[in-house]
């Protein structure tokens, strides 16, 4: 395979057709199995690529990087649609979720994992940990439930694509019940309570 640079993680697309190759200096190779050409390099990211993951279609991956950012990107054009950046520096892991419709990311030393529209729209939801580190987390193969693993060995399950998980992810975060606030945005009771009065307010004025 091309590029003499040190690959550091590699990993093939659903129906096995590519490979996708992140190497130390931050950038990614997309080739074709059996053909013997140089493919299509993907940059854009600083550091070292530590983790590659195709989409369920096939027709983006996904590339985090040492330097604390993921990038999306389309391979028909080979460009970066999509730039996340989850809070610290330093990323553990960073997904597609089933279908590729959200990414799941989780931080090192975070007590939570977050997950996002793959679109990059809206913000994004915090999966706690309930005060403990986070180790691991996975996707149901349906794409509709997260596990949040964590040090105190416990465990968090979380529904991923139900209406009340969506609304945070379109940005429309006001209604949401002052317990799901708390649980999915990471909000103190206090900010919780004062989000939802207002959205009680709003409605009451209609």
């Amino acid at each position: 395979m091309p590029g003499a640079r040190p690959a550091s993680v590699a990993a093939f697309s659903p129906n096995s057709s590519l490979v996708a190759i992140g190497y130390e200096n931050g950038d990614t190779r997309i080739l074709q199995v059996g053909v013997a050409d140089t493919g299509r390099l993907l940059t854009g990211q600083r550091e070292a690529i530590f983790q590659v993951d195709f989409s369920a279609d096939g027709q983006r991956v996904l590339t985090a990087s040492d330097d604390g950012t993921v990038l999306v990107s389309e391979l028909v054009t080979g460009a970066a649609t999509v730039t996340l950046r989850p809070r610290g520096r330093e990323i553990q892991s960073a997904r597609f979720t089933a279908f590729g419709t959200r990414i799941l990311t989780l931080g090192i030393g975070q007590r939570e994992a977050r997950i996002w529209n793959a679109d990059g729209s809206g913000g994004s939801i915090a999966l706690s940990g309930d005060g403990a580190e986070v180790r691991r987390v996975h996707t149901s193969p349906d794409g509709r439930w997260a596990l949040v693993a964590t040090d105190a060995q416990t465990a968090q399950l979380y529904p991923i694509d139900l209406e009340f998980a969506l609304r945070p992810l379109r940005a429309q975060t006001n209604c949401l019940s002052t317990a799901d606030r708390r649980r999915y945005l990471s909000e103190s009771r206090r900010d919780a309570d004062a989000h939802f009065a207002t959205c009680d307010r709003r409605r009451a004025a209609r």
